[in-house]
């Protein structure tokens, strides 16, 4: 897809030759691992969508917690990096 990463200011998903950013690739990821219903935001206008995507970007570090929940299995195989080195899954589960 000859994508810059160092020139792109969001998280990438690619799906099904698809390559999203922002808001788009949000809704995507939340959809695929936990909770379909939040395709319902593709129905809110794109420009709103990403404006508060950049504001929580902005800000995230106001929203973080101290810690970080280690993800199951199935939602670790969806991440393509793991996907790709599924003998690096189960060191990162031990």
């Amino acid at each position: 897809f000859n994508i810059q990463v160092k020139d792109v200011d969001s998280i990438i998903v690619i799906d099904d030759n698809r390559v999203l950013y922002y808001s788009d690739a949000v809704i995507e990821i939340v959809c695929d691992v936990k909770y379909k219903k939040f395709i319902y935001f593709k129905h809110v206008p794109i420009f709103l969508r990403n404006f508060l995507y950049k504001l929580f970007a902005k800000n995230r570090k106001k929203f973080q917690r101290n810690e970080c929940a280690l993800p199951s299995k199935e939602k670790l195989n969806k991440i393509l990096s793991v996907k790709k080195d599924s003998d690096k899954l189960d060191k990162i589960l031990s």
